[in-house]
């Protein structure tokens, strides 16, 4: 339920403040009425004993209070603390707070209402008081009937259970103290909580100038919230704290309530508190609490965060830089630094990143290493048919109008001719030698010359032409090829 840490001072002392102006404004309510002294006592009024209640008008308002706010679950709340007992249990179901004090039993709202109806009321409606004696005696009433009395019970009635209310709060609020104090430290309470030295805890736990400026900030809140604004009038404060006019409230009754009852009976709560402390302890869990603290911590709780951390406020160069612009102040030029450098976000500096080397002009390092080495591969798949990469290339040089590269391996097939020409007359010799031979075959292809010969004369000139063509098979050119272009693979491999 509780979103900061309950136990951080810093959070102690806001809700002490605030329940400053509470119990100030409240005290400023009570002060218009009269002191009304018969709320006060018990068995004065009989329609409360005819309701079988024996305690006073205040006491009976305050049962009535708190039964309906127990019924809203206010007193499950571990800062309240009722001033009624046997109250009723909540109707809502209650809320699920963290164990932040260690339980106790200590409450002193009857002390509270003992100095608050005896010494603070008498003093604070003692203006409303004599101005209504002065409003009696005008009016022919005199005697005992004079004073102190208007009649106005339940009103007044109604804003002494605000005030000591919140009075309860702020003195059980040195619990809380007494707890953040004895988390921080244990080893320094421990030794007087054994032994039971009051005097001792007392003097861990106050402060004297905290309490002095508590004093004084509480004179000038009072005297401001004190004084009756008017425009035509002046109502400053002077430098001894009183206003310089009418007041509502007595401000030196406001500040004597806390010096002599607040204060000292929140004290006696705190050190009540650390009395009780290590009840139910043993003596292991004790000692594990001496040798916790003894120990360095490990890592700092919400408490201590909050209560040492700081803000420190670094603005990154270059938003400085710009509010200098804007400014039209001139920016300086910082040194310039070889081994480190400033990035501008406002962090510190960092190394500076080594200037990538450059290649000398004239030294080509590695950059043909790699040359050619992304150009197509060519691949044959039928020879005559498809162009080989030199043939290609040759196209493309015919298309530029430039002169065809050298086939390099003419040379080697000009080398191998003569060889060639050899092996074809030995196959011719061997191709007459056979032909020689009986030869049923029509084909005219494996006919002789003498046979060629023979049809000649019958004058069959087809097979003259035949024959003249079987000769000369051998030096027969071929048919002229196709064209070659640029390999396509819409050609038929």
């Amino acid at each position: 339920m509780l979103v900061e840490d309950p136990l951080s001072l810093d959070r102690i002392r806001s809700v002490l403040t605030r329940l400053e102006d509470t119990i100030i404004f409240s005290l400023i309510e009570r002060a218009q009425f009269a002191h009304n002294p018969r709320i006060y006592q018990r068995g004065v009024f009989q329609e409360l004993k005819d309701l079988g209640f024996d305690g006073s008008w205040l006491e009976w308002f305050l049962k009535e209070t708190e039964t309906f706010h127990a019924k809203a679950r206010r007193y499950t709340s571990p800062d309240e603390y009722p001033f009624t007992a046997d109250l009723p249990k909540p109707v809502l179901p209650p809320l699920s707070f963290p164990k932040i004090l260690y339980p106790n039993k200590v409450n002193v709202n009857p002390s509270i209402l003992s100095f608050y109806t005896r010494a603070i009321v008498p003093r604070i409606t003692r203006r409303a008081t004599l101005a209504l004696a002065t409003l009696k005696r005008a009016n022919g009433i005199i005697g005992d009937d004079e004073f102190e009395d208007d009649g106005n019970y339940g009103s007044a009635a109604n804003i002494d259970v605000e005030v000591v209310q919140s009075i309860s709060k702020r003195v059980h609020y040195g619990k809380f103290v007494s707890e953040s104090k004895f988390v921080d430290n244990p080893a320094a309470f421990i030794p007087h909580i054994q032994n039971r030295n009051r005097p001792a805890l007392e003097a861990l736990i106050t402060k004297p100038e905290v309490e002095k400026k508590l004093l004084l900030r509480l004179q000038k809140k009072a005297a401001t919230y004190a004084q009756d604004i008017a425009l035509d009038t002046d109502t400053t404060i002077k430098g001894d704290g009183k206003v310089n006019g009418t007041g509502k409230i007595d401000v030196d009754g406001v500040v004597d309530l806390y010096e002599s009852y607040i204060i000292p009976l929140t004290k006696e709560v705190e050190v009540e508190y650390l009395l009780h402390r290590l009840d139910g302890l043993s003596e292991e869990d004790i000692e594990k609490l001496r040798i916790d603290f003894a120990m360095p911590p490990k890592e700092l709780n919400r408490h201590q965060l909050s209560s040492k951390l700081s803000y420190s406020q670094n603005t990154p160069a270059f938003l400085q830089k710009l509010k200098n612009r804007i400014a039209g102040v001139p920016d300086e030029e910082d040194e310039y630094d070889e081994e480190w450098e400033n990035d501008g976000s406002g962090r510190p500096p960092i190394p500076r990143r080594p200037a990538i080397p450059q290649r000398p002009d004239d030294d080509p390092g590695s950059a043909d290493e790699s040359e050619g080495d992304e150009k197509p591969q060519v691949v044959v798949l039928r020879e005559g048919k498809h162009l080989t990469a030199f043939q290609a290339e040759n196209i493309r040089r015919k298309e530029k109008g430039l002169a065809p590269l050298a086939d390099p391996a003419a040379a080697s097939k000009t080398e191998a001719a003569p060889d060639a020409s050899a092996s074809k007359d030995e196959s011719r010799a061997s191709t007459k030698a056979e032909s020689t031979g009986l030869s049923f075959s029509s084909s005219s292809k494996g006919k002789s010359k003498a046979s060629n010969n023979k049809r000649k004369a019958v004058g069959d000139l087809e097979d003259l032409i035949d024959a003249r063509k079987a000769a000369n098979a051998p030096t027969k050119k071929k048919a002229k090829k196709e064209k070659k272009t640029l390999l396509s693979f819409g050609d038929d491999a």
